[in-house]
């Protein structure tokens, strides 16, 4: 019997899958428990509409994603820091700091950011290879002040 799982089973599957178990099984366990529903065809075409859809979304969200970059690529970044007559700031610079900032001077949202290095203790301009996402790392100039 094919079933949409509603949460995930061991051994069977995730939620929102549509599996094939025993008749048995699905009858007295999977569906009196409300662990899954009946495959009917109504539900596996919501499933499959379900499944396009988060694919468009998806790419979509790829194709965003490196319209950002592109938009980031060769960009500088201004930050401030105090930092003592020989150039070396009181607190490191991290990388939350750095996406907080892109955030704020280009107007976007990043969910996921890394940079490498990870943090700067000096004032001047640093190269970092930046990581957004899953996409491949890129460069961008970070040019810290004494503020």
């Amino acid at each position: 019997m094919k079933v949409q799982l509603l949460k995930p089973v061991a051994g069977i599957g995730r939620a929102g899958e549509i599996v094939t178990v025993g008749d048995a099984h699905a009858r007295n366990f999977l569906l009196p428990k409300k662990l899954a529903v009946a495959a009917t065809t109504k539900v596996v075409h919501d499933h499959q509409h379900h499944q396009a859809q988060t694919q468009q979304a998806i790419a979509q969200h790829q194709t965003d994603i490196q319209a950002l970059i592109v938009k980031l690529q060769g960009q500088t970044v201004p930050m401030s820091g105090k930092a003592n007559p020989q150039g070396k700031l009181f607190a490191s610079i991290k990388a939350e700091a750095i996406r907080q900032q892109l955030e704020h001077q280009f107007h976007l949202k990043i969910n996921r950011f890394r940079s490498q290095p990870d943090h700067v203790k000096t004032v001047g301009q640093h190269q970092l290879n930046v990581t957004i996402e899953d996409v491949p790392p890129f460069p961008l100039t970070l040019d810290i002040t004494n503020g």
